[in-house]
């Protein structure tokens, strides 16, 4: 599956926390701003992140990620360039349930789970749509020959994990990776967590 990625490293940070992160809602597409410590979340990372060589930023155009990229372009003085294609996963009419008491089809709700056995609830995108969306969005900027961060979401984080066959864990808000691509002739991705 690495093959579909272009074979370029890259940074990737998840967003600071929201009320609905704090709630342990499903946000999906739902556009929640950061709360008060996910701000203070993303300044910490903007802090980190300017030890980084970063060229330019792409985030999602949803509020939380927006947030998080701008304060950290502020910081690093590098401009913020609006990927719509990384938007959160679509969960339908999951969005704004709370995660550890819903289920579809009396499925209880585990994303990762949920999207190797294809359960697609009503309204939401299907994991191989979501995944196509993130490789278009990752590629097209990849492209370019600049060292890019990427500000998005813990699904999009998922799905990058899928598709270089790497296994997925829980996605901490703020939490700050390196992937880098395999050398010529290998296949495997490494990726540092970047404390």
């Amino acid at each position: 599956m690495s093959s579909l990625f272009l074979r370029k490293s890259f940074y990737f940070v998840r967003h600071g926390e929201t009320d609905w992160n704090k709630e342990q809602k499903v946000m999906g597409q739902s556009d929640i701003p950061l709360n008060e410590n996910g701000i203070l979340q993303a300044q910490a990372v903007a802090e980190k992140i300017q030890a980084l060589p970063i060229d330019i930023i792409i985030s999602s155009p949803l509020k939380r990620a927006l947030a998080t990229a701008e304060i950290i372009g502020n910081k690093i003085h590098q401009p913020v360039t609006i990927e719509n294609n990384l938007q959160e996963y679509g969960w339908g009419i999951m969005e704004g349930k709370i995660r550890r008491d819903c289920s579809y089809n009396n499925i209880p709700f585990e994303a990762e789970k949920w999207w190797q056995k294809g359960i697609v609830p009503e309204g939401a995108e299907s994991f191989a749509k979501f995944t196509d969306r993130v490789i278009k969005a990752t590629n097209d900027h990849l492209s370019v020959n600049q060292n890019i961060l990427f500000v998005a979401h813990g699904g999009v984080i998922m799905a990058i994990l899928a598709l270089i066959g790497k296994p997925s864990w829980k996605i901490k808000n703020v939490a700050l990776y390196h992937f880098i691509a395999p050398e010529v002739g290998q296949n495997s991705w490494d990726i540092n967590i970047i404390k």
